[in-house]
This record gives structure tokens, C-alpha cells and sequence, in this order.
């Protein structure tokens, strides 16, 4: 599961939460994929001046 967070829940609702802060589930999106995706998130972030204000976070523990 991928979690974008963000330590100043103002800021927060100015990000693009329906196309950003997706739950990507891990039995429907490869790993790799899932990589990919967080990667270009990250770069999104960065772009935007973000990496301040939000966090992303990746668990494994949905894998089986």
C-alpha cells in the first residue's frame, strides 16, 4: 500500500488526493510497478516543492 502524508494537514488539501494519495493495492499492481509509481510520485513532489510538506510511505505488509 502506498500513503502520501503530510505533517501539516492545511497544506494537505491543496495536494491532488484523488490522483496522488491512491491505495495501490499490491495483488493488483506488481512491485515493480508499484515502484515506478511511488518514484514518479517522488519526482512530482519535488517538482511541486513538496518534499517538506509530504511524506510517502510504503508497506509491505499486504504482500502474501
Amino acid at each position: 500500500t502506498v500513503h502520501i502524508l503530510s505533517p501539516t494537514p492545511h497544506n494537505f488539501h491543496h495536494y491532488d488526493l484523488n490522483f496522488l494519495a491512491v491505495y495501490l493495492d499490491w495483488q493488483q499492481y506488481p512491485l515493480q510497478i508499484l515502484i515506478i509509481m511511488s518514484t514518479v510520485i517522488v519526482i512530482i513532489l519535488c517538482c511541486k516543492d513538496w518534499q517538506r510538506k509530504a511524506l510517502i510511505v510504503v508497506t509491505t505488509s499486504d504482500v502474501r
